[in-house]
């Protein structure tokens, strides 16, 4: 779980994680340096956890940068990704455990609903994938916050710290092509929209999807559609949204 300033909100997270039905073995928080009193509720927390917590400090590095330094320190041979403003609900860990078990897959993720700020909420993704592989070539359909992952194929294959956004996407991407993944459709996490949560419109955006294009060109070509679009996103700097008669 990285962290930035989110003293206010990650005990409800850190709970979230501690009340599910299958226990994880550890809890791995990286303060990516904050400055308000994150690192107070996260230790006054491990006092009483049943679940072992780790916290690991470093300065200000971003996301991505603290996120491979909880896979670094992670001994089990499962990861799971939390983010310290959402929340699992109590059956994520096990059910995503027992379609891993059944599907044999290295990858296994969830539906979720996004809570935004202003109101409102939103499934996704809404219907069940069957062809992951393919889907990721259109679209990220994965977060972070919603996927069992076998730890072993984290161990050369780390988040991109060069992303100023978009970086699980790009890890999916890269994965997709080393291990067969499986959709639960069944939303088992809640993402809540913060006042400070980026958005599609920002510029940084749009310079990871630069990146990435540049980075999978050639797999994304495989479906010229989607290639596409995506070039085109680049170009313009807005997304493309389809016309509707």
């Amino acid at each position: 779980m990285p962290t930035f300033n989110r003293g206010g909100l990650i005990g409800r997270a850190l709970s979230s994680i501690e009340n599910q039905t299958l226990l994880p073995m550890e809890i791995i928080v990286v303060d990516d340096g904050s400055t308000d009193n994150t690192r107070d509720v996260v230790i006054e927390f491990a006092k009483n956890s049943v679940v072992e917590v780790k916290l690991i400090q470093q300065e200000n590095r971003g996301a991505p940068a603290a996120r491979n330094a909880g896979i670094s320190a992670a001994v089990g041979s499962l990861i799971a990704f939390q983010d310290s403003d959402d929340t699992w609900d109590e059956s994520f860990l096990e059910t995503l455990y027992k379609s891993m078990q059944e599907s044999g897959s290295g990858v296994v993720f969830s539906s979720h609903r996004v809570h935004f700020l202003e109101g409102g909420d939103e499934l996704r993704p809404a219907h069940k994938i069957t062809d992951v592989g393919r889907a990721l070539l259109k679209e990220n359909v994965i977060s972070t916050q919603t996927a069992l992952v076998r730890a072993g194929l984290l161990l050369d294959t780390k988040f991109d710290v060069r992303l100023p956004r978009l970086q699980d996407w790009e890890l999916w991407l890269r994965l997709r092509s080393n291990t067969q993944f499986t959709h639960v459709p069944v939303p088992l996490a809640t993402l809540y929209r913060q006042a400070d949560s980026l958005t599609q419109s920002d510029a940084a955006y749009f310079a990871a999807l630069r990146l990435i294009v540049a980075k999978h060109w050639k797999s994304m070509a495989s479906h010229p559609l989607f290639f596409a679009k995506h070039v085109a996103k680049c170009i313009i700097g807005r997304p493309i949204k389809a016309n509707r008669s």
